[in-house]
């Protein structure tokens, strides 16, 4: 039995395997499930939020922010991501393609023998279960290499792509740790006491900065303040940058 791809459109993918997905329950963007958070597509949209340049372009106001990502992107202010998501989730897929796994019944169905996009397949029945699956393994990890973690599954040709290596960790901890600094900021214009970087990286949960604070190990108070404050820092500066690069067409930023 020949395991071919038919000429005929596929369904629309994505280049990581980390798209969101929100299950059957009640979406709350206050408490979202982690299915949803574990997507950078998520954070994409977060961090998008917090473009003042891009609600400025929304406003028509003159930017630098691509018109042409704001009119795909459109309002983002007063929307939660699932409700965005469903209506611009086809920004982020890769184009359809020509083709889709099915079991040939006609040399009509079979792809070009000498095709760089597919292969036709001949799978001896009287194998057993486990050594088809063994063996089909081992063909499609010489044929397509494995992606390193955090990174795309293949180049992507989406609109709106991933590109350098990224983190969900490092994602929370610079959104957290940007959304608390600017409550200390809008505290201090109020009259109220400013918040040092310190205590925002506790504030903020980063396991570092937990870690340093529950006094299992003889680290000296002003050092681990200081450890606390530049680390702080360090995830506020790149909260900047995905800040910048969620108004563009690739996020956390464009490949070297």
């Amino acid at each position: 039995m020949s395991i071919s791809t038919k000429k005929a459109k596929s369904s629309r993918s994505f280049a990581t395997r980390k798209y969101p997905v929100f299950g059957t329950g009640v979406y709350n963007e206050k408490n979202p499930p982690k299915t949803v958070t574990s997507s950078p597509f998520y954070w994409w949209f977060k961090f998008l939020q917090l473009n003042e340049e891009y609600a400025k372009s929304v406003r028509k106001q003159r930017t630098k922010v691509s018109k042409q990502v704001v009119e795909d992107f459109g309002k983002v202010d007063k929307t939660d991501f699932k409700s965005w998501w469903k209506t611009h989730s086809h920004l982020f897929t890769e184009p359809e393609t020509d083709y889709s796994l099915i079991i040939a019944s006609n040399n009509e169905e079979l792809a070009p023998f000498d095709s760089k996009d597919v292969i036709n397949l001949v799978v001896p029945l009287h194998w057993t279960n486990v050594g088809i699956k063994r063996r089909v393994s081992q063909l499609i990890d010489k044929l397509v290499p494995k992606a390193p973690k955090g990174q795309p599954i293949r180049p992507s040709d989406a609109p709106y792509r991933l590109g350098r290596k990224w983190s969900i960790i490092a994602f929370e901890a610079a959104y957290n740790i940007y959304m608390l600094k600017k409550q200390s900021d809008l505290g201090v214009s109020q009259g109220k006491k400013k918040i040092p970087w310190a205590d925002i990286a506790l504030m903020a949960n980063l396991p570092i900065a937990v870690r340093m604070n529950q006094g299992k190990h003889s680290y000296d108070k002003i050092a681990v303040r200081n450890a606390l404050t530049a680390i702080a820092i360090r995830h506020f500066d790149r909260a900047e940058d995905f800040i910048k690069a969620a108004a563009t067409n690739e996020f956390p930023s464009k490949i070297n």
